[in-house]
């Protein structure tokens, strides 16, 4: 884990999470606590592509009492299940080189092959291979409103997100 990143990380699933912390030891990264801590029926409700965060109560109080049992921690990596997520391998006759234009040429690819409307999600993007013009691109997206909702949450306990992944 790079010195950038926090030593806490979250993993969140619809019905639970675990509270990991790593440490330095002598031969790399080691795990040093994990608490695990389930979360009440219905905090998380199926949605198209990732649930939805319905009981945000419920997740701050999850919150306060993890940091309680394990001590202070103000930053935070949040590991999130793949099935969260919608993974496209996309193939595009022309990706402009302009970063915001490049990620509306995604956000347009994406209308074909996903069940909601591209705005409502929060999409990042790799480009796998090049070829004048034409792109292969490796696009992740996941609904911007749960994740907005998980960021609000932790802030809100004074925990700063500083990755999900």
């Amino acid at each position: 884990m790079a010195r950038s990143f926090p030593s806490d990380v979250v993993i969140i699933d619809t019905d639970a999470l675990v509270h990991a912390r790593f440490g330095r030891g002598k031969k790399g990264l080691r795990l040093v606590q994990a608490k695990p801590y389930r979360l009440p029926e219905e905090t998380f409700t199926p949605a198209m592509v990732t649930p939805q965060l319905a009981n945000e109560p419920a997740l701050a109080e999850a919150l306060r009492r993890l940091r309680n049992e394990t001590g202070r921690w103000d930053k935070v990596s949040l590991l999130l299940p793949d099935s969260w997520f919608r993974i496209n391998l996309v193939d595009l006759p022309t990706l402009p080189e302009r970063e915001s234009e490049a990620l509306e040429v995604v956000r347009w690819s994406l209308k074909r092959t996903l069940p909601i409307a591209p705005e409502q999600l929060r999409v990042s993007y790799s480009v796998l291979s090049r070829e004048g013009s034409a792109a292969k691109v490796l696009v992740l997206s996941a609904q911007e409103a749960t994740l907005s909702a998980l960021e609000k949450t932790f802030a809100a306990a004074g925990i700063d997100v500083v990755l999900i992944e």
